[in-house]
Order: structure tokens, then C-alpha cells, then sequence
């Protein structure tokens, strides 16, 4: 075999090694792209808020977990839903880093006028600006047996009004002559924690 021939294999054959490696290099390349971009389309569903029910939503109380939340049971599935328009005592510490006063209060309240099993309507409302809070909670009225819930637990003196940001929602004006009753006959948290609904409990009852 010639020197020619025998320097031209040994050309060939770095030139395929050369290849070979481009090609490994490239394929792991593309590999970690669609790693990435698998894992940031599954980062973006996993913190995206879950989608809204039908306004007026058919459903039935599993679980109330504090004055002015609960899990209802739809036919899509559990739901748990803020009461939209009101702000009750906190009965855990997961919004202040402590209970306030009257949370227990307003627990209770809500689970005797919605205890499991009681048919209720989930009613988003478009003028309040959101579906969803900050905790993925559905945002909407609870109408019930006894009417809208969120109105009867500020009726009690359970809750006050709550307007995020300041906006208005359809149902603001009776939200507001339910909390304004209440404070005039000095019911529930306006009574038991003098108006003070972000005390912590070790100050008052």
C-alpha cells in the first residue's frame, strides 16, 4: 500500500471521527432544548390557576374551612371556592402568622349554615375583575338554603367587606347594608373582638 493511500485513509477516517463527534454534540444539544422546554410548559400548568365552572354552577358543600372558605363538590370535581365580597377572622395562621379574633367564631357560623351535603350555586361575577386569588381558590357567590352566604356570615357580624383593590362587584350594596346591620347591632366579631377582625387571638376571645 502506497504512502499516498495510507495518508489518505488516515485523512478519511479523522474527518468521520470529526463528524461523528458534531453529530453527538449536536444531538445532546437538541436533547437539552426539549428538556427545557418540557419542563417550562409543565411549570407553566402547574401554576396556572385552574379553569372557572359555568357561572351558576350547580354543587354541594364537602367541607367549610374557615369563615369564608369551602370545598364544594361540582361534576367536574371538587372546587374550593373563596365567598367573593367578604374578608372573615383568620382561624389559622396561614394569612398573618396567627388566628385572629372571631375566626373560630366564623368557622362555625358558616358550617352550621352550610354543613355537607347542602346544594349551593357557585356564580362567578366578570365586574370583579378575577376568578381566582392567590391561592387558587375559585372566587364567586354561594347561594344557598339560607341565600348568599358571604351576605349572611357579614349579616352575623362573621366577616367584613372585602373589595380587592378597591373595585366594585355586583353585589357590593348588600354586602354593605349586611355589614352595616350588623355593626349597628353590634353582632358577632364587631361585639365579641370590638370591630378589631385582625387582633390576634391570645389578646381577646
Amino acid at each position: 500500500m502506497s504512502l499516498w493511500l495510507i495518508l489518505a485513509l488516515a485523512l478519511g477516517l479523522a474527518a468521520m471521527w470529526r463528524l461523528a463527534r458534531l453529530v453527538v454534540r449536536l444531538g445532546l444539544l437538541l436533547l437539552l432544548v426539549a428538556l427545557i422546554a418540557v419542563d417550562g410548559a409543565w411549570s407553566s400548568h402547574s401554576q396556572s390557576p385552574p379553569t372557572a365552572p359555568p357561572a351558576g354552577t350547580s354543587a354541594r358543600v364537602a367541607h367549610v374551612a374557615d369563615g369564608d372558605t369551602l370545598t364544594a363538590i361540582t361534576a367536574g370535581g371538587p372546587v374550593r371556592v373563596r365567598l367573593l365580597g367578604i374578608d372573615a377572622p383568620e382561624l389559622s395562621s396561614t394569612r398573618f402568622r396567627y388566628p385572629t379574633c372571631g375566626g373560630r367564631a366564623a368557622a362555625v357560623h358558616l358550617r352550621a349554615l352550610a354543613p355537607p351535603g347542602t346544594p349551593v350555586q357557585l356564580i362567578t361575577d366578570p365586574a370583579s375583575g378575577d376568578t381566582h386569588d392567590a391561592y387558587h381558590r375559585l372566587l364567586a357567590y354561594v347561594d344557598g338554603p339560607h341565600g348568599d352566604l358571604g351576605e349572611v356570615q357579614l349579616g352575623a357580624g362573621e366577616a367584613i367587606v372585602y373589595r380587592y383593590h378597591g373595585r366594585r362587584f355586583s353585589r357590593l350594596a348588600a354586602c354593605l347594608r349586611a355589614e352595616q346591620i350588623a355593626r349597628a347591632h353590634d353582632r358577632g366579631a364587631w361585639r365579641s373582638c370590638h370591630g378589631d377582625f385582625r387582633r390576634p387571638v391570645t389578646e381577646g376571645p
